[in-house]
């Protein structure tokens, strides 16, 4: 039995409606269950605020302390992130080759591993690039055989190869090294000897400046005397200072007799001087 036009339309409206219902019920569900995680009081906000903390303490033990408490936690997987770049951080400003090499060890399935060992061989490469030997060369591949830096390092070991080669010597590179050597020997020599010769020639002149500082001591010594001749002479230091200062005044004979003291002395002390 056909139905009817009508009823067919009846029923897919009502089908219609039927599905209508079933996506609003979900979307309502769904928004009650992230209305729920956004609350404060939810396990999904406890946590976030709990690694927040752990976070700003800034230190790998307290992000470890986090993921040991909330080991279910939907934030595990950033907690361990921001752990593992912490400790590459704090192996990285030790920088040693064997603080990045524990933390390889610590965290072989971290996100940051290619990071760290892309570190660790680039110093150490740079290491043996610096000292320049073979030995520290292949020393390198040695260690670290499938290391990004492996190519670099083979071919200063082919350089050093060719440079060997084409090498002096070894009786002409002895020869050289001995020459060097006494020139070297030569040089520091007429150093020490230069060094020597200041070292005197200082000690000569800063003699030499005492004696005039001295003379010239002297030189002011006999300017008073001769001012006192030249007083006594014209009769203008005519007293002498007691012992409690009181003056005791001088007869002619002793104030010639003053002035002739005077001028012996100025004549023994002051003779080389031209006043």
């Amino acid at each position: 039995m056909k139905l009817s036009e009508g009823k067919v339309r009846l029923f897919w409206l009502l089908s219609g409606l039927r599905i209508i219902g079933k996506t609003i019920l979900v979307i309502m569900v769904l928004s009650s269950t992230i209305v729920k995680a956004e609350s404060p009081s939810s396990p999904y906000y406890i946590d976030k605020q709990a690694l927040d903390n752990a976070k700003s303490a800034g230190t790998v033990a307290a992000v470890d302390n986090f993921i040991q408490q909330h080991p279910n936690s939907a934030w595990l997987d950033n907690a361990t992130y921001y752990r593992d770049k912490q400790a590459l951080d704090d192996a990285k400003s030790k920088g040693t080759v064997d603080a990045i090499d524990d933390f390889i060890q610590q965290y072989p399935t971290s996100v940051w591993l290619n990071n760290a060992i892309h570190t660790r061989d680039k110093k150490v490469y740079n290491h043996a690039k610096k000292a320049g030997t073979r030995a520290e060369f292949e020393d390198f591949l040695r260690k670290y055989p499938d290391s990004k830096w492996k190519q670099k390092v083979e071919k200063k070991l082919t350089a050093l190869s060719k440079k060997e080669s084409m090498h002096i010597p070894d009786g002409k590179q002895t020869a050289k090294k001995h020459m060097l050597l006494s020139s070297n020997e030569r040089v520091s020599r007429a150093l020490a000897i230069h060094e020597a010769i200041n070292k005197e020639n200082s000690k000569k002149a800063a003699k030499k400046e005492l004696q005039l500082a001295k003379l010239q001591k002297q030189k002011s010594r006999c300017y008073v005397l001769k001012d006192k001749v030249r007083q006594y002479g014209e009769r203008r230091l005519w007293y002498a200072l007691g012992d409690t200062g009181n003056r005791t005044y001088l007869t002619d004979e002793e104030v010639a007799e003053k002035r002739r003291d005077i001028e012996s002395d100025f004549a023994e002390k002051c003779n080389k001087f031209k006043l």
